[in-house]
Parts: structure tokens; sequence; C-alpha cells
């Protein structure tokens, strides 16, 4: 029995045009972007979260929004910067 994704890959696979790719596109930017608005709805102003950055996980406080990312300062750097991350990898920390 194919799991899902096989069964995607071969349809996906099958298709000859470029019409029949960019539906599919379509509908896969479609997708993420519910599941990133989702997931940004989750945060608010104010609180604490956490990610990952080259120097190791950061923890900061969310201080806005756009229409795609949520606006974070992290906490205790010398120099103020602001990162717009997208919220599908934020956690949230006491």
């Amino acid at each position: 029995m194919m799991d899902k994704f096989e069964e995607v890959e071969k349809l996906i696979n099958s298709m000859n045009t470029k019409e029949e790719l960019q539906k599919i596109q379509y509908v896969i930017g479609t997708r993420w972007n519910f599941l990133t608005t989702k997931a940004k709805s989750q945060f608010s102003v104010g609180d604490r979260v956490q990610f990952d950055t080259k120097r190791g996980i950061t923890v900061g406080k969310v201080v806005g929004f756009t229409l795609k990312y949520v606006k974070v300062e992290p906490e205790n750097w010398i120099i103020p910067q602001t990162y717009k991350i997208s919220p599908t990898l934020l956690k949230k920390v006491k």
C-alpha cells in the first residue's frame, strides 16, 4: 500500500504540462499560507518565544506581525535587533 507522499509523487510525475505543475504549485502555496496563518494566530505581542539561530537557541519577545512573519526582539543582546521569523519556526516559552 502506498503512503500519501508516494501517491502525490506518482501523480506529479505523471503530469506533462507546465499548466498542470503550476496548479500543483498554487495548491501547495495556498496550503502553506494557511498553515503559516494558523501558526501565527497562536502568538500575541509580548509573548516570549524561542527560535534557532547560528548561535544556537535564542529567546525573544514578540513585538509585532507582518503578513507572513512574526517580528521578534531577542533578549540579552548588546545590539538591539528585530528578526522577522516564520511562525512555524517559533515555540512559546514561559
